[in-house]
């Protein structure tokens, strides 16, 4: 008869099931855990490090007053395209607004018009989505 699966031969004078069906030289739980645990104290103590040397580094000197150079207003050089942004900024957004709202030709050889966005919504719940043809195709 041979031997079980996972044991070794038999010895003269003893039984194959005497021995493990593993391998007894396994790494330790416990010295698992104390290198986790060093690890993480490691960690911890570099976190450490790492804080006491930027104190060091914040106190080490006071912070300095700015100076003239550093407080003058500085325009850039030329060209400047932009010189007040806040008001393009606004005459955009006019400008935008004006077109949302207002009548206007989109393309005026088609025939094509702008409305406002609140009347085409008024006109598209009344009249229904237009299909291919033109026409609208609104529920009964």
């Amino acid at each position: 008869m041979s031997p079980a699966r996972g044991h070794a031969p038999a010895e003269a004078g003893k039984p194959a099931y005497d021995k493990p069906a593993y391998e007894p030289r396994d790494v330790p739980v416990r010295g698992v855990i104390y290198a986790l645990f060093g690890v993480f104290a490691l960690m911890a103590f570099a976190g450490a490090v790492v804080a006491l040397v930027l104190a060091l580094i914040a106190h080490s000197r006071p912070p300095q007053r700015a100076t003239a150079l550093e407080t003058a207003r500085q325009e850039p050089p030329g060209p400047r395209l932009e010189v007040s942004p806040e008001s393009d900024r606004r005459a955009i957004e006019a400008a935008s607004r004006a077109r949302l709202q207002g009548y206007g030709w989109a393309d005026q050889p088609a025939g094509r018009v702008r409305i406002p966005i609140d009347r085409a919504m008024q006109m598209l719940a009344r009249d229904g989505w237009p299909d291919s043809n033109g026409g609208g195709n609104a529920a009964p």
